[in-house]
């Protein structure tokens, strides 16, 4: 129902003002999401009083800015879709299963080999369902993509959530996956000059991550980028002959394969003009888990900055892959342990500690750890076996596998860690006195936003 806009978005005066040219739409889009009543007359005093105006003004800034579709990325979008091919992981699938079928002897069966039929049914029909809705989606994200494409630039209205974050109110965004971020350039575009080539060539080889390029100094990815031009202009060019043509560096086998290509084109542009190509590539920059990040500088904690890139160093931090080589080396002394085995031999990479690291800020326990890697992991490694992507899961059991390497994660964290820990306990102190006295904590930001923490 919320869609980007072609017009320039009204700027939001007061909380129920809108955004919308349409009324009705209007009324539907608080300047503030999930507010409380308490924090609703805040916000209205503050806006009476011309408190929260450098806030409303920052927020107008941001949905004043205008887009334009990639052509060159909606067509790869669009010839993979056709063509039923899946680059990255994020990727929607739209071949669905075959319905399990039933053996012909099934009321025969006992009850235990009954049971295996209709929970391989289950799964199967689930399975469906989330490629139905995958489709779905993909058709809804094409058509709203298409139909901007008519126009010379579109806007993304924002709001507000209740802690001040901002974020685009239609649900096609620049927040969404690999694919979707790909389809947007800011429709202003700009000479990019010696600084634009530098900063281009950074995205190149951080979006795309060959050689674990994203955890290099910024001089040494542009150098990677520099060896490789030819390449990379060539995938920046023709995106159907660079996409799995046998080169150790195809678009397909990037980390983010379709950012990567966007970066790839902006490249051929800059390889064919030099630094007189006009740009519209947005350059992303991304913190270093921001959660610890706050602890660590409020606690003046440097080991934890240093992790997280609050200290100065000559190669980016990585606290997903230290905490990855903890628990590896933990696993590796507990030699009788099958499970750890189990672990061992499929191999503990960043990835799969990353989400227990990043939410551990945000007291996230031993249970959360546990759901995060059944569905970040377990569940696509059975959805690998149905269908017919593994001979067999690498877990016997897999809610136990999770729970070992949660609890293992979160000894990593607690041992590598420092100044988190403490700081936690002193806010959820705080927490449980305010919540003793039926009270909340509110407060307003250096830029006037006014939060109350009663969620």
């Amino acid at each position: 129902m919320f869609t980007p806009m072609v017009t320039r978005p009204r700027d939001w005066v007061d909380l129920d003002s809108g955004v919308y040219l349409d009324p009705a739409l209007a009324s539907l889009t608080p300047l503030v999401r999930k507010t409380s009543g308490k924090q609703r007359g805040m916000i209205r005093s503050a806006i009476r009083t011309g408190r929260m105006q450098p806030a409303i003004a920052a927020l107008n800034t941001i949905q004043r800015t205008p887009y334009a579709i990639n052509e060159y990325t909606m067509a790869a979008v669009e010839w993979c879709w056709e063509m039923n091919i899946q680059p990255g992981s994020t990727f929607p699938a739209r071949q669905r299963m075959p319905h399990h079928k039933y053996p012909d002897d099934y009321e025969e069966l006992n009850d235990e080999l009954k049971h295996f039929h209709r929970k391989k049914a289950h799964e199967v029909r689930m399975h469906n369902r989330d490629i139905d809705s995958g489709i779905s989606l993909m058709h809804s994200d094409l058509k709203t993509a298409k139909d901007l494409q008519q126009h010379e630039c579109f806007y993304l209205p924002h709001s507000f959530d209740f802690r001040g974050r901002v974020y685009p109110i239609p649900h096609f965004n620049q927040h969404r996956n690999d694919h979707i971020k790909s389809l947007f350039l800011f429709s202003e575009r700009k000479r990019i000059g010696e600084r634009g080539a530098y900063w281009i060539a950074v995205q190149v080889a951080t979006a795309g991550d060959f050689d674990r390029m994203s955890k290099a100094s910024f001089a040494e990815r542009v150098e990677w980028v520099m060896d490789n031009a030819e390449r990379l202009a060539l995938i920046g060019n023709d995106f159907e002959a660079t996409y799995d043509d046998g080169n150790t560096i195809c678009w397909s086998k990037a980390d983010k394969p379709f950012q990567f290509l966007a970066a790839c084109r902006e490249f051929f542009g800059f390889w064919q003009q030099g630094i007189d190509y006009c740009s519209g590539l947005g350059i992303a920059l991304d913190g270093s888990n921001s959660g610890i990040q706050h602890f660590a500088a409020q606690s003046k904690t440097e080991t934890d900055g240093a992790l997280v890139n609050l200290i100065p160093a000559d190669r980016p931090q990585d606290i997903y892959q230290a905490v990855a080589d903890k628990v590896t080396s933990s696993l590796e002394k507990d030699t009788s342990n099958e499970i750890a085995s189990e672990w061992l031999r499929f191999g503990i990479t960043r990835k799969h500690v990353k989400r227990n690291v990043m939410t551990y800020c945000y007291s996230s326990g031993h249970y959360g750890f546990t759901e995060q890697l059944m569905t970040d992991l377990m569940k696509p490694l059975h959805t690998e076996v149905l269908s017919g992507l593994r001979d067999k899961h690498p877990f016997d059991d897999p809610h136990k596998a999770a729970m070992l390497l949660s609890s293992e994660n979160m000894n990593a964290i607690r041992i590598i860690i420092k100044g988190a820990a403490d700081g936690m306990r002193f806010y959820q102190k705080i927490a449980n006195i305010l919540a003793k006295r039926g009270d909340t904590m509110s407060w307003f930001t250096p830029i006037g936003f006014p939060v109350d923490n009663c969620f």
